[in-house]
């Protein structure tokens, strides 16, 4: 950037700044993309380390207008689908959520420390 400044040259700073525009939009996107996996695995922990405490408040339930995982809520009329193997799939979803997470947080931070052209 600085020696895109000192350049007569208008052109040269304008890709420079578009340059840093355009990675710091992928990186702000891969920032969320590694937050929201790192949530979605501690919730999937949570999920899988509260079904054996309280089994009839967790599950994953199909019910009229209503699909997906439940803590605590009141009970949907609808079948539970998973019993007691939300457990491994649940640690599972977890590690695959945790694993996914660090690349693209670590790609985030590699597009912000690299240098600019």
């Amino acid at each position: 950037m600085t020696q895109a400044l000192a350049s007569a040259r208008p052109a040269e700073l304008t890709l420079n700044v578009l340059d840093r525009t355009a990675r710091g939009f992928a990186a702000a996107t891969l920032g969320f993309g590694s937050f929201s996996l790192y949530a979605m695995a501690v919730a999937f922990a949570l999920v899988a380390a509260m079904d054996p405490i309280v089994p009839d408040q967790v599950g994953f339930w199909l019910a009229p207008f209503k699909f997906g995982l439940t803590i605590g809520e009141a009970l949907p009329a609808g079948p539970e689908l998973l019993g007691s193997n939300i457990v491994p799939v649940g640690a599972a979803l977890a590690i695959a959520c945790w694993l996914l997470a660090r690349p693209l947080g670590r790609g985030a931070a590699l597009l912000l420390n690299r240098s600019a052209r």
